[in-house]
């Protein structure tokens, strides 16, 4: 992992090669070294390695901390990021991950499939949706189509549809149309094939609130992409 981490880094490196604009970054190389060493002290089946590490804004430590993360998806492991929010959860998807994925190709010729893991709350009720259309007078015909259309053959995420049109048509509150954990299978549908693409994937993005839930059912929270477990409803 040390030498991955120097051609990423260093002068004239891979992330050199890959952004023009990036600028060697002492701080940064010393940041991944350092939460590359905690990796490998952790993958002796007999170790637990536990770091906590910090820097200042601006460092780079998204990189810095994702670099070493990659390798090890690379070697075969399943990598479980866990952010403070949804919103950092997409950032690090969307901004981060690409940048890694494109030094893993051109250093290790792997293509790693990174993929967010959210709640069941994060996704739209169908049933609930509907219901709450027909419950109001006179609504755009072109919008109900829009909308239904997109709940047909989208993901059934939420922030989709918001990254894609500002808010959730008719001003439906999240809360008031989002899947519940005691919802039918159907309703689950959306929900049942992001957790199939989670388990799938070689690095997944979730957030804290779903890891200590993880762990708060007394199961591995090193993977939360296997999130099968539905609760059962109270007696």
């Amino acid at each position: 992992m040390m030498d991955f981490l120097h051609e990423v880094f260093k002068k004239g490196g891979a992330l050199s090669d890959l952004l023009p604009v990036y600028r060697h970054n002492r701080l940064q190389y010393e940041y991944a070294q350092d939460v590359g060493s905690i990796l490998l002290d952790g993958m002796a089946p007999e170790n637990t390695a536990v770091g906590m590490l910090e820097a200042e804004t601006g460092t780079g430590k998204s990189l810095g901390y994702l670099m070493p993360l990659g390798w090890l998806a690379a070697q075969g492991q399943r990598v479980a990021i866990s952010t403070f929010s949804n919103y950092l959860l997409e950032q690090g998807i969307r901004e981060s991950w690409p940048v890694v994925q494109g030094v893993i190709e051109d250093l290790l010729g792997a293509s790693l499939r990174a993929v967010p893991r959210v709640g069941l709350r994060n996704f739209v009720s169908v049933r609930r949706a509907k219901d709450f259309i027909d419950s109001l007078e006179n609504p755009d015909p072109a919008l109900v189509r829009k909308f239904q259309q997109w709940l047909d053959t989208g993901s059934g995420l939420i922030q989709e549809w918001i990254d894609l049109h500002g808010a959730l048509p008719f001003d439906m509150r999240p809360d008031a149309v989002c899947c519940k954990p005691y919802d039918s299978a159907s309703e689950l549908a959306s929900y049942s094939k992001h957790l199939e693409t989670a388990r799938e994937a070689d690095v997944v993005f979730t957030n804290h609130t779903l890891s200590i839930l993880y762990i708060g059912e007394g199961r591995d929270a090193a993977d939360p992409a296997d999130l099968s477990h539905r609760p059962r409803r109270p007696q």
